[in-house]
């Protein structure tokens, strides 16, 4: 996992924080090829950017690469502005931690799983 993908709030949630919000903003701004001011949380990439379907394409597959995230490509659709981009990324990060954390047993055997996580063994 990247280094970068540390994106997570310290309370655990899928939330940003505002040095990753401040990183994605970079990454569109770059390959819109606008200047920060120009890009606002709604302002449309294609309407009011000028962005084609290519553009998007590089935006998510730089996400990818920067948070070390696996993006579903269905989700396009919803990175229109950069709020959609941020839900999107929140989204991919939130499943990337819950791929690492393996399921927790309920029952009689959560003792014998919190042990093995701690020593090591199954």
């Amino acid at each position: 996992m990247n280094a970068d993908m540390n994106m997570m709030a310290p309370s655990g949630d899928n939330r940003l924080t505002t040095e990753n919000r401040a990183q994605i903003k970079e990454i569109v701004c770059d390959i819109l090829e606008i200047e920060p001011d120009e890009l606002t949380l709604t302002s449309l990439f294609k309407e009011d950017h000028d962005a084609d379907s290519l553009r998007a394409i590089e935006i998510l597959a730089a996400l990818e690469k920067k948070f070390g995230l696996v993006i579903n490509q269905a989700d396009l659709e919803l990175m229109v502005n950069l709020d959609g981009v941020y839900a999107v990324v929140e989204e991919a990060a939130g499943k990337a931690v819950s791929l690492c954390v393996p399921p927790r047993p309920t029952g009689s055997s959560s003792r014998a799983w919190a042990r093995s996580q701690v020593s090591g063994s199954a």
